[in-house]
């Protein structure tokens, strides 16, 4: 509680994310819908704490970072991504520069599904921040890929323009293209993504040195996807999931919480039935992959996120 002035007394839900936290001590952690909605009404008081949640989060080794500390610095993340808190930026930053294994403890799939959309969320405008993170080898390649995708983001949603895009991905060109990662990949496909005609020659240049992967870039499809006019072509942009901003907080982060009876993204397509249905007709071939390589079908994300959910369920 705390006053408003001498002689009113307003009353004020000043210990929400404290709430919050107590509710990430539960044995059955639900998605906390309504302390999620009363910390968004007392944003300019809330982020603050957020902050603190976040850097605690990021500066702990995983072995001390008990299942409250992880759904506590995760949620705050993504309040702060929701408001475009340019100042969790830093925090998002040293997130990505964590060792492998622990940012692979820490976030898991998050990285694939969400870390793009972190990045372009909270941006703060540091654009050589971001082409140095995107650059170093050393960093967790799916991270880096997510960081390709947040510039794609950042240009959809008319942040930086496609002149500054084209001469970041131009320079990037110049820069990895002795990168054995899928990093390479990424880029061309992104750059087939954007119409980026302008950057053909640098295209034609990594495919002759076998820079690409076959699985994920078809040079062919790229050359006759530059022949369709580039108005077509980001029109399939502007409804493209993957470079977003962070908006709806139960898609982004509901599947973390034990809501077993949440049947609000059921899809029939996902039944059990059907899909047994469709294997009686059909054989399924699945080519052998390591769980966390890229997924055959050219998809970009992990093959574990994307064809063996698929597979594993039908058989």
């Amino acid at each position: 509680m705390i006053y408003s002035s001498d002689t009113k007394m307003e009353y004020l839900p000043v210990d929400s994310v404290d709430r919050l936290m107590m509710h990430f001590s539960s044995k059955q952690v639900l998605y906390p819908r309504d302390l999620i909605e009363e910390i968004q009404q007392q944003k300019d008081n809330v982020i603050p704490e957020l902050l603190a949640l976040v850097e605690e989060f990021v500066k702990h080794p995983p072995r001390e970072c008990d299942s409250k500390a992880w759904l506590g610095g995760i949620t705050a993340l993504f309040i702060l991504a929701k408001w475009k808190e340019q100042s969790a930026f830093p925090l998002v930053v040293n997130l990505c520069l964590l060792p492998h294994k622990t940012l692979d403890y820490l976030l898991g799939d998050i990285i694939t599904e969400s870390l793009g959309a972190l990045v372009a969320s909270t941006f703060n405008g540091d654009i050589e921040t971001l082409y140095l993170l995107i650059t170093n080898q050393h960093l967790h390649e799916f991270v880096r890929r997510a960081l390709l995708n947040a510039l794609v983001t950042l240009y959809k949603h008319d942040v930086l323009s496609r002149n500054q895009l084209i001469a970041i991905f131009s320079r990037l060109f110049d820069d990895i293209v002795s990168d054995f990662s899928s990093v390479p990949s990424a880029l061309v496909r992104l750059c087939n993504k954007i119409n980026a005609i302008e950057l053909w020659d640098q295209i034609k240049y990594f495919h002759s040195q076998g820079v690409l992967d076959k699985r994920e870039v078809d040079f062919k499809e790229i050359q006759n996807s530059f022949t369709r006019s580039r108005e077509l072509v980001l029109s399939s942009l502007s409804c493209d999931k993957e470079h977003r901003f962070v908006n709806d907080l139960k898609s982004e982060i509901g599947w973390l919480f034990d809501d077993k009876n949440d049947d609000s993204h059921y899809d029939s397509n996902d039944d059990v039935f059907l899909k047994l249905e469709r294997l009686l007709e059909e054989e399924v071939v699945v080519p052998k992959i390591g769980r966390n390589e890229l997924c055959f079908c050219a998809s970009g994300k992990k093959y574990k996120k994307c064809c063996l959910q698929s597979s594993s369920s039908l058989l």
